[in-house]
C-alpha cells in the first residue's frame, strides 16, 4: 500500500465571515451589519471543512498521474485554546482514510460534503 497523509489544518471558527448583510443609514451616515446565526456559522464551518477534505482528497488523486498513491489518510487538526482548560492545544477535529477506488466512483458534481 502506498499511502501518504496530509496533515491539514483548517481556520478556525472564529476565522470564517459571518456578516449577514450590511445596511447604510443615509439619516445618519452610519452602517449596520447583521450576523448570521450560531447555528448557520456551525453549519458554515461543518461545510467548509468538509469541501476542503473532499477537494484535496480528489485533487490529488487527480494530480497522480503516476499513480503512486493507493490511499489518503486526511488528517484535519485545528490549533486553539481550549475552552475547558484555558491552555492552547491541538485538537483533531476530521479524519478519513481512503482508498484511491473509492474516491474515483464519488460523483462530486453531485456530494454533500
Amino acid at each position: 500500500m502506498k499511502l501518504l497523509v496530509i496533515d491539514y489544518q483548517p481556520p478556525l471558527p472564529s476565522d470564517m465571515p459571518i456578516t449577514k448583510a450590511v445596511r447604510y443609514n443615509a439619516t445618519s451616515g452610519e452602517f449596520s451589519t447583521t450576523s448570521i446565526s450560531q447555528k448557520d456559522a456551525k453549519i458554515l464551518y461543518d461545510s467548509t471543512c468538509y469541501q476542503a477534505c473532499l477537494r484535496t482528497i480528489r485533487d490529488t488523486f487527480r494530480g497522480d498521474k503516476p499513480r503512486n498513491i493507493d490511499t489518503i489518510a486526511f488528517i484535519g487538526n485545528v490549533k486553539a485554546v481550549n475552552a475547558a482548560t484555558g491552555r492552547r492545544s491541538a485538537e483533531t477535529i476530521m479524519s478519513v482514510l481512503v482508498g484511491r477506488e473509492a474516491v474515483e466512483r464519488i460523483d462530486f458534481n453531485n456530494v454533500d460534503p
